[in-house]
């Protein structure tokens, strides 16, 4: 069973030394991340040049095979992502392997995602 929360990671209260994950962020990483995940590092013309001076640190990983350990991120956010997963239930199971305290899956277009 997966471990996926649906509301705005606003209302979550991080504590500081939570470790936090933008899986896919495209142009616009959360500003709370540490990490920054995306498939595509260069060469995305939507990305603005302030995605590589947050700070965070940035990974390349197609999210089927994250290069991370077991529970080891706090809280993972996905904005928009799921409906362009080309494994979904294989990105989906290494996305809750991956998150100890859940995950939010954020504005995903469930129609295109799960073929409703």
């Amino acid at each position: 069973m997966y471990n996926f929360i649906f509301v705005e990671w606003r209302q979550f209260n991080f504590k500081k030394s939570d470790i936090v994950a933008d899986f896919g962020c495209g142009g616009r990483p959360l500003p709370r991340a540490n990490i920054i995940v995306d498939k595509f590092i260069e060469g995305i013309t939507e990305r603005p040049t302030e995605f590589l001076d947050t700070g965070a640190i940035i990974v390349q990983s197609d999210l089927s095979r994250l290069p991370f350990k077991d529970k080891s991120v706090d809280f993972v956010y996905m904005g928009h992502v799921v409906e362009h997963l080309d494994k979904l239930n294989e990105s989906l199971k290494e996305v809750n392997r991956v998150a100890g305290g859940g995950c939010n899956l954020s504005k995903c277009n469930a129609r295109a995602s799960f073929g409703s």
